[in-house]
């Protein structure tokens, strides 16, 4: 992630110098840091967090890291040569805790500096707005936020610093767009609470519908993202870094937990829930009031808790009802067995 704030391995080790430890004998500060990337895909002269182990050819050698103490001392020490500065820490999410502020481009926002747009709505100086965006009274739309052309945006509203929304996208009254991800680390020994910050953002893609009363937190890093054509009913939450795919109806009550993946055209009834980090592929709908623990990795229908490909499902919901009876047969079966 790239962005205005420019970052030095001084301030890093400054800030954190309780939590991290050096592994080596002095600070390199040749390079500075321009944001924070994924491992998966680690950019130049940038910091990363690593809880396990990755190729060192795919890491660049500008760039520094934070790395669980845990991992292979031989990897580490091979790790500390290859980049530009390596810290280890007993928790890697007590260090997020402590360093991702630094990162935060919305330090380099007066967030307060918002101009009143039209009767009763509240827009930042920084904000973009496109031709034809219509806005209600009471909207409040952020720092640096982006909104294409032709969208629609009705009253109470409020569209957090940095959200990217594109044309054509129609938002429901009462909605909130970039707030924080829910995102706390518990120290293991002191059971202190700490805050990780959550610097990334919300990114809506074309002609989307939300309705009422929605939350889309925004991401720890990166980006929590809904795909174009996207249609999004009343009551819904959507966690951070979440990323749901394009031309996907999601009716009222759906809640999903963090880091969630979910492909094109999805569908679910009402009151779905969906936990951590899961993954579901294109093409799956759900029926209301199921509960995803697991990858989805197959296309289909799926129902119930545990979720049951819908014909399945459907049986064990028909057998529930069976089993007040089934109980009293086999009580007397038991009795006339004296058992």
């Amino acid at each position: 992630m790239y962005n205005d704030i420019i970052v030095s391995p001084k301030q890093i080790q400054d800030q954190c110098a309780s939590y991290l430890i050096l592994n080596s004998s002095k600070l390199s500060s040749e390079y500075p840091l321009l944001g924070i990337s994924d491992p998966h895909n680690a950019k130049s002269q940038t910091l990363l967090f690593l809880n396990s182990k990755h190729p060192l050819h795919l890491i660049p050698k500008d760039t520094s890291i934070v790395a669980q103490n845990t991992l292979d001392a031989e990897y580490l020490s091979e790790l500390g040569e290859h980049c530009q500065n390596l810290w280890t820490t007993p928790s890697v999410a007590l260090a997020m805790s402590q360093i991702l502020s630094l990162f935060d481009p919305r330090k380099s926002y007066q967030l307060t500096d918002f101009v009143l747009h039209s009767p009763g709505a509240w827009v930042h100086r920084t904000a973009d707005l496109d031709t034809g965006v219509k806005l209600f009274p009471g909207v409040v739309i952020g720092a640096g936020a982006r909104v294409d052309k032709d969208c629609e945006i009705r009253s109470q509203v409020t569209i957090e610093p940095l959200t990217e929304i594109g044309s054509n996208t129609l938002i429901h009254s009462g909605s909130t767009l970039g707030s924080d991800g829910y995102g706390f680390f518990k120290h293991p020994k002191t059971y202190e609470i700490y805050k990780i910050p959550q610097i990334g953002k919300v990114k809506i893609g074309s002609n989307v519908e939300i309705g009422s009363q929605v939350a889309i937190d925004r991401a720890t890093l990166f980006e929590t993202s809904i795909g174009a054509n996207t249609k999004l009913d009343n009551l819904i939450h959507i966690a951070h870094n979440t990323r749901i795919g394009q031309s996907c109806f999601i009716t009222a009550g759906f809640m999903c937990a963090g880091s969630v993946t979910i492909g094109d055209h999805f569908a679910c009834g009402g009151g779905v829930a969906v936990a951590d980090h899961i993954h579901i592929c294109d093409h799956v709908t759900l029926g209301g009031r199921s509960v995803v623990t697991k990858d989805i990795t197959q296309p289909g229908q799926y129902t119930g808790y545990p979720l049951e490909p819908i014909k399945d499902g459907l049986k064990t919901l028909s057998n529930l009802t069976l089993m007040t009876s089934l109980r009293k047969d086999i009580f007397q079966i038991k009795k006339h067995l004296g058992l």
